[in-house]
């Protein structure tokens, strides 16, 4: 039987970076009295007061910052991988402008390589791409792949257009989704699917 195939989005799944990128920049820049459990949208504007413009410019530009490269992977997951990732196969695909890209692969593999050994990424809203390019978002880029037996992903969109590929998916838990699974169960519920 071939090991089952795991897609996973890197930020907020694999990562804690929003958490980390409103922490340490973006309370540092702007006084109000939010926290991080506050952010019940995606892009959080309105919640945090910020033109959409400013908003990019100020995540993206965390994305390639030191603080960024070296912040620590989600505890919990990469605990599930150092115990169970050798039972599957793994990919991880994220959504970011290409700049941002080296400083990502670089994490990925420094803190997961010895499970993840593939990465993709699809362009985000800034990266200019061909109109006939099916690979602009998650959906068609794993419809051009044809691989994959579960995604897990914080957003909600993702996580609908691939379901509609006939991928198994999983809405990871974070303030801006309505998943009702604690980040344990979504690791938990992973076992089950290499049980069948």
């Amino acid at each position: 039987m071939k090991p089952i195939t795991i897609v996973w989005d890197v930020d907020d799944v694999l990562n804690e970076f929003t958490r980390l990128w409103f922490e340490k920049a973006l309370k540092s820049q702007h006084k109000f009295n939010l926290l991080f459990e506050d952010i019940r949208e995606n892009p959080p504007t309105k919640i945090l007061r910020m033109k959409e413009q400013e908003y990019f410019r100020s995540i993206d530009r965390f994305r390639v910052s030191e603080e960024a490269r070296n912040m620590s992977p989600n505890p919990y997951v990469l605990g599930w991988f150092k115990q169970h990732g050798h039972k599957f196969e793994h990919i991880a695909l994220s959504s970011r402008p290409l700049s941002t890209i080296p400083a990502l692969s670089e994490w990925i593999f420094r803190f997961y390589g010895s499970w993840i050994r593939t990465f993709g990424y699809v362009p985000s809203r800034k990266d200019v791409l061909g109109s006939t390019n099916i690979k602009k978002n998650k959906h068609g880029y794993l419809k051009w792949l044809g691989k994959g037996d579960i995604f897990i992903d914080d957003n909600t969109d993702n996580v609908l257009t691939v379901e509609s590929l006939g991928i198994e998916t999983i809405l990871f838990p974070q303030p801006w989704n309505n998943s009702t699974l604690g980040v344990g169960k979504v690791l938990n519920l992973l076992l089950k699917y290499n049980l069948k």
